[in-house]
């Protein structure tokens, strides 16, 4: 995610309802303040656990600074792009860079276990251990259909733009 002003907008996409999975592709930090204020628009009640996956030179710090307002928790884990930096470093970026408090922030290895993971919590009698109630991805492309499949079982689903 690097700052390029001639990218289209950001857009997202609800992968599942229940619990709910919105996914938004983007590949700009420019974007974040017009995907805020959709996800803000769009899904007033909710708070989102941010699963976030980034690859080497990403703005991880730009990305949770302009969707911060709309999460609650955050879990870090990598994608399987070869240049994806590991959850945990993530995670100790957040903690020890930007000040996230820990309980705030957890790890899974993987993406779609990540995917997996914040759906079984949201489904389990322990989610009132969570402030979030839906899930959010937001990333490349790439980061986006891996989460896809991951939510829906199901790689050849299109993408439709809310």
């Amino acid at each position: 995610m690097t700052a390029d002003r001639g990218l289209p907008e950001a857009h997202h996409d609800v992968a599942r309802r229940s619990p709910l999975v919105v996914l938004a592709v983007v590949a700009d930090v420019g974007q974040l303040d017009v995907l805020r204020s959709q996800l803000a628009a769009d899904f007033p009640d909710e708070r989102f656990i941010g699963i976030v996956a980034a690859d080497d030179g990403d703005d991880v710090g730009g990305l949770l600074s302009g969707l911060g307002p709309v999460l609650a928790e955050l879990i870090f884990t990598a994608s399987t792009s070869s240049r994806s930096v590991p959850g945990a470093t993530l995670a100790m970026r957040a903690l020890e860079e930007l000040g996230i408090g820990q309980d705030f922030v957890f790890t899974v290895d993987r993406l779609p276990d990540a995917v997996r993971y914040g759906i079984g919590v949201l489904a389990d009698d322990e989610r009132d251990r969570w402030e979030g109630t839906a899930i959010l991805v937001a990333g490349s492309e790439r980061t986006v259909r891996e989460a896809r499949q991951a939510a829906t079982g199901n790689a050849d689903e299109g993408y439709s733009t809310l």
